[in-house]
């Protein structure tokens, strides 16, 4: 008997969450690998109506509707990481979608630009940097499940990473293979698939992650200002260009937490990179405070 903590509810009655309903095409999509009532959806006490909302309406698509690109790894991995919390069972979901994309001959459909195919445990992606993504639900289907094949596909991808991804002037992973910029948004795909892989594998857990460590150093060396907190936006073929943006300082970010969440507490390189991190943070805090008081003065 389940407590009275948990609310359990199926899908069908989650379309009504935030009026979904309504914009989702896919609900009438036919051939699911999953039938409509497979899959419950359970929330514990405190987790936002909007949350649910969000698991419901991935959860109600079939699983083959998940591309490879990050439009589709990130909501399984999102979805993976809730059902480690108990909010859904994203089990049978999740392999569905890994044994679909396994037997694919093509790359599934993405916004990206086309760059060299490669195969991680079967499934094809490409050299574009947000395919390397799907080392993510693979790292939890790894560890929630022992799904020894979407272990073999981060260890892939690191290796895809390490000897076939394209690399900048700076020698950092790029964009893709004939990008004409480079952005902190691939930092974070490029090292966080690395440190996943080398949590994985013993063998290579070295050259990964050295090669994690380095590209968060290249990357914050190049784009990251150190006195202001900022990070700049791109990096073009002409030079740095003369924009910061608040969404690049998130990337860059996100990437050096991938790596100090899988670094020892020993390794010397820790410290300089949580320095960076607590300058970033610092800035923040201090562009936060200095709103409020603007907006305090404005209201006063």
């Amino acid at each position: 008997m389940e407590s009275e903590a948990m609310h359990s509810f199926s899908r069908r009655r989650f379309i009504n969450l935030a009026a979904l309903g309504a914009t989702l095409p896919w609900l009438a999509r036919p051939g699911s690998l999953l039938g409509a009532d497979d899959l419950e959806i359970k929330l514990p006490a405190g987790v936002p109506t909007g949350v649910g909302a969000i698991l419901a309406a991935t959860l109600l698509r079939p699983p083959e509707t998940l591309n490879t690109d990050w439009f589709g790894t990130l909501l399984m991995h999102g979805l993976l990481r809730w059902s480690r919390r108990g909010v859904c069972d994203a089990r049978a979901y999740a392999e569905a979608w890994f044994d679909y994309h396994s037997h694919q001959e093509k790359v599934a459909k993405f916004q990206g630009p086309p760059s060299r195919l490669v195969r991680a445990a079967g499934i094809p992606i490409s050299t574009y940097v947000s395919h390397y993504g799907l080392a993510m639900p693979c790292y939890e289907m790894a560890i929630q499940f022992r799904h020894e094949r979407a272990r073999q596909a981060c260890i892939d991808i690191a290796q895809a990473i390490v000897h076939q991804s394209h690399r900048t002037f700076y020698g950092m992973v790029d964009h893709d293979d004939s990008a004409g910029f480079a952005i902190p948004d691939a930092c974070y795909f490029a090292v966080t698939p690395l440190m996943l892989a080398s949590d994985l594998d013993e063998e290579h857990r070295e050259l990964f992650r050295e090669e994690a460590i380095e590209q968060v150093r290249r990357y914050t060396d190049i784009f990251f200002n150190r006195r202001t907190g900022f990070t700049k936006t791109m990096l073009k073929k002409d030079g740095m260009g003369k924009t910061y943006w608040t969404r690049a300082t998130g990337w860059l970010l996100w990437a050096m937490t991938s790596v100090l969440r899988y670094l020892p507490e020993t390794d010397p390189r820790r410290p300089a990179m949580l320095y960076d991190l607590e300058v970033m943070a610092a800035r923040f805090l201090e562009r936060e405070e200095r709103h409020q008081r603007k907006e305090y003065d404005r209201d006063n």
